[in-house]
């Protein structure tokens, strides 16, 4: 079963070299530029993976929340050029899954989701 995976960046090269890394077996991958593209894509009950740029824009607390308890079943997974992020303490540890450095990893990131 191919799964959805949605990149959330405002860099669209980023997006699009991310999304061809992962194994299109195993995931469809579609880049968007914002939370609130991603509220829309998503049906009633959801299965996905969404990885969200936190470079690209600030978490909204709320916003995440929101989505998160809409959306229960789906996988937030944050990236950064950072490593650390104690401006988004909250949102980060209460709502995302992991926080990945920048470049991404694929191989930590596919062990990290493959059982989601």
């Amino acid at each position: 079963m191919v799964k959805e995976f949605y990149i959330i960046t405002n860099n669209s090269k980023f997006g699009n070299s991310f999304a061809g890394q992962l194994p299109e077996s195993q995931y469809h991958a579609s880049v968007l530029t914002s939370l609130n593209a991603l509220i829309d894509k998503l049906p009633v009950s959801p299965t996905c993976i969404a990885a969200v740029d936190i470079d690209s824009f600030e978490p909204d607390l709320q916003q995440i929340r929101a989505l998160k308890r809409r959306y229960s079943d789906s996988v937030l997974i944050a990236f950064s050029e950072r490593k650390f992020h104690p401006e988004h303490k909250e949102v980060l540890s209460e709502h995302f899954f992991a926080c990945l450095t920048k470049p991404i990893d694929m191989d930590e990131l596919l062990y990290l989701i493959k059982d989601a």
